[in-house]
């Protein structure tokens, strides 16, 4: 009997979860929160060569030419199969390496192809080797092969070349289109800007070096030959003096709350009128007195201004003896001339002589001051050279190949590093400085792109700072006064210094054929300008340039 009613109860059943069923569904279910990553997935970093990067770079830089290597400061050097915008030096001076950069690679490619991008924002590339592609912004060498087998250079050349060193360095062969080398050489003219500044220090051999750019210099070297020793002088850092500008056009971040409180009470209190200020709290001013030499009476300050209270003390003025004795502190100022800030107790100001007239003497109450007006403080780092045993200036570069080693550069370019800076950065006479560029500065002056990516990157710049010696203007002085000596010899001489000194005595030789009339010194100051002008820095060009004409 049970058994006959099991399909009913069956279907029963069924049919509850069937009309059940639907009211489930109809209940609202709430919406599983999505949460928006916190942090974007990190890009696979790009594809790195098995191999380094090494490049080194010179520049010659003179205060008083704006163009740092300007075409006209010193001849190409560059053998015949690399074009270049420079006038050409002479055959014999060929051997000597003129300021470069050099690119070199250590390790393989494994066959793949490397672009090399090298960018000048506002330069422009004098000298380019192997034969690029140009761009508007820089050059690019395409389609290296890195570490191939060694082949030779398409053009051969003696060993006596400076090229030629180059080539036996120890870094990788670079192959394109079947021709190798072993680096990427450039010339340049880049838009780079000289931010130091050399004055006399207090005492001798000491000079106060100021940097007015964004970063700083590094590892800066002083040489000075005096009595013929070689001095030198090293800073490690000389910081920028604007080194904690905002740059222009930049903004700070500002981070605004979506609801700010109100600090604004509901109901304002009513503000009973302003009432006058009491006669009494007005203060006195800036007093003005006349003082008599002849008279040794005190002067009394009357109050001319309403100034704040409360008043600060009124310096006191007595003139005996041909001097001011200042009582109390305050600015002086005479006939309206520079001010002085005394103390505020007891102090004596030597004037010299008092003319007949009566002088106008104010003086202001204040705070007395204990720092220098920013208009006359001296800035700057002080630096004192001293001497060596070095008789040689390539001797007392050497200390520079341990820098270059400190910054992981491989020795092999050294002896083309040390005859350029013992060529162009050493003065028989005058103050130079060699220094190392801050890294960040020389990715903004020459950005290089490599592709794929190094899996190391040095790059090194150094800069030939020329013309730097306070003592330069007054030597040029007395050297064109001698232009219209007596004596022939004395003469000559002094117009051939006037040609060593470079493009530091142009301008005051321009500026003295405007006064001059003496035919003779007439003729010697045009020529100097005119070899000055052919080639600014080119010392021993410049003798040669004039004794043309001779």
């Amino acid at each position: 009997m049970i058994h006959h009613f099991r399909p009913v109860i069956r279907m029963a059943l069924i049919g509850l979860v069937s009309w059940a069923s639907p009211i489930c569904l109809a209940q609202p279910v709430a919406p599983t929160p999505t949460t928006e990553p916190t942090t974007r997935p990190k890009l696979p970093d790009p594809p790195k060569g098995e191999y380094e990067v090494y490049e080194w770079v010179i520049f010659v830089c003179d205060p008083n030419v704006p163009q740092t290597n300007d075409g006209k400061n010193y001849r190409s050097t560059m053998p015949d199969f690399v074009a270049s915008r420079r006038e050409n030096a002479s055959i014999e001076k060929m051997t000597d390496p003129q300021p470069m950069g050099v690119i070199r690679f250590v390790g393989t490619s494994d066959k793949e192809k490397v672009d090399v991008l090298l960018e000048q924002k506002g330069g422009r590339f004098v000298a380019v080797w192997p034969k690029p592609i140009t761009r508007t912004t820089g050059v690019l060498w395409q389609n290296l092969e890195v570490g191939a087998p060694k082949v030779l250079p398409p053009e051969g050349l003696a060993d006596t070349y400076w090229i030629s060193a180059l080539r036996s360095g120890q870094s990788s062969s670079l192959l394109r289109d079947k021709n190798g080398e072993n680096f990427l050489l450039y010339d340049s003219e880049p838009n780079y800007k000289f931010s130091l500044k050399f004055s006399p220090g207090e005492k001798e051999n000491e000079y106060r070096v100021s940097n007015s750019a964004a970063n700083s210099v590094r590892d800066l070297h002083l040489y000075k030959r005096i009595n013929n020793k070689w001095h030198v002088a090293t800073v490690d850092e000389l910081a920028g003096t604007n080194a904690a500008k905002k740059p222009a056009g930049t903004t700070m971040p500002t981070t605004v709350p979506a609801t700010l409180p109100s600090m604004v009470p509901a109901t304002l209190p009513v503000m009973a009128p302003a009432q006058p200020m009491p006669a009494t709290n007005r203060a006195a001013t800036l007093p003005t007195a006349t003082i008599s030499p002849e008279s040794a009476d005190v002067i009394s300050a009357t109050p001319t201004t309403p100034q704040p209270a409360p008043v600060a003390p009124v310096a006191t003025l007595t003139f005996q003896s041909g001097k001011l004795n200042v009582n109390g502190g305050g600015q002086v100022v005479l006939n309206g001339g520079p001010k002085a800030q005394v103390a505020a107790n007891v102090a004596t100001i030597t004037i010299g002589e008092i003319p007949a007239t009566k002088p106008v003497i104010q003086t202001t109450a204040s705070r007395p001051s204990t720092t220098q007006s920013s208009a006359t403080q001296p800035t700057g780092q002080i630096v004192r050279i001293t001497g060596t045993e070095q008789t040689k200036f390539e001797d007392v570069i050497d200390p520079l190949h341990e820098l270059l080693q400190k910054q992981q550069l491989p020795d092999t370019d050294w002896p083309t590093i040390k005859k350029i800076l013992s060529k162009h950065a050493m003065d028989p006479t005058r103050l130079t400085a060699i220094y190392r560029l801050d890294a960040t500065e020389l990715d903004a002056i020459l950005p290089l792109d490599i592709t794929p990516s190094p899996r190391k990157t040095i790059r090194v710049g150094l800069v030939i700072a020329l013309n730097i010696d306070p003592a330069i203007a007054f030597e040029i002085d007395d050297l064109i006064v001698q232009l219209g000596d007596k004596d022939w010899k004395k003469r000559e001489r002094a117009q051939k210094r006037l040609l060593g000194t470079g493009s530091a005595a142009k301008a005051k030789v321009e500026k003295a054929l405007t006064s001059t009339k003496d035919p003779e010194v007439i003729a010697r100051l045009e020529r100097i300008v005119a070899a000055l002008t052919a080639t600014p820095n080119l010392n021993k060009d410049s003798a040669e340039f004039l004794n043309k004409d001779q």
